[in-house]
């Protein structure tokens, strides 16, 4: 009954609008001042679409990260990098060319289900006594809101891409998301966005094993 509960919360998020995810739509609209982080590059790898028996080079991806807050979220929480507190950015640089539509189904098709589990996993957490609590799964509701609005906000900040372009998604500790795609935007701020899109190149099911090998071993390097 709780993971039910927990659940149906979930998935009223995605119906329904809250003043505090309307908050956070309309912050995402004023450009944030953040501090400089010096940024170390934790690895780098090709994202691979295989047409008919060919695997054709889509884009190469990077991930670098602010090396100091990455080695103390490490050390002392033993997060993954998803998790972690700490300045990331993200670049693709297109090795093809490859029209909006395309470009963002495939990474929707890799952000939407880890989204919906990390929201999820939120919303059934229980507290030192083993209760569920009502107020962890509103707070869920909302971040999974935001992710999603996030996600709208980069369907709208892309156009069609050309080879030797270049995506830069740069992520701050407190939710900000900017993507630099010829022009700049600040998307809806949401850690569950980050945490989804730092994963989908990193976890076990990243859509370039060659990126999250790469990637991995920089960061355990650090």
């Amino acid at each position: 009954m709780v993971a039910q509960s927990a659940q149906s919360v979930v998935r009223f998020a995605r119906s329904s609008r809250t003043g505090i995810a309307g908050a956070a739509r309309s912050e995402a609209g004023r450009r944030r001042v953040h501090v400089h982080a010096a940024l170390q590059r934790a690895g780098s790898g090709i994202r691979k679409k295989q047409i008919a028996f060919l695997g054709v080079d889509v884009y190469r991806v990077a991930l670098d990260v602010d090396a100091d807050a990455w080695r103390a979220e490490r050390d002392s929480k033993g997060v993954s990098v998803d998790e972690a507190a700490c300045k990331k950015v993200l670049t693709i640089d297109m090795l093809r060319d490859v029209d909006a539509k395309t470009f963002f189904s495939a990474l929707e098709e890799a952000l939407d289900p880890r989204i919906r589990g990390i929201a999820t996993n939120m919303a059934t957490a229980e507290n030192d006594e083993g209760n569920f609590m009502a107020a962890t799964a509103e707070a869920a509701e909302v971040a999974e809101e935001a992710a999603f609005d996030a996600l709208s906000d980069l369907r709208s900040s892309l156009g069609d891409l050309k080879k030797g372009d270049q995506v830069k998604l740069t992520l701050e500790t407190d939710g900000a998301v900017t993507v630099e795609a010829g022009t700049t935007d600040d998307l809806t701020a949401s850690t569950v966005f980050q945490r989804a899109l730092v994963a989908t190149f990193t976890d076990e099911k990243a859509v370039s094993e060659e990126a999250r090998a790469s990637i991995n071993k920089g960061l355990d390097a650090m």
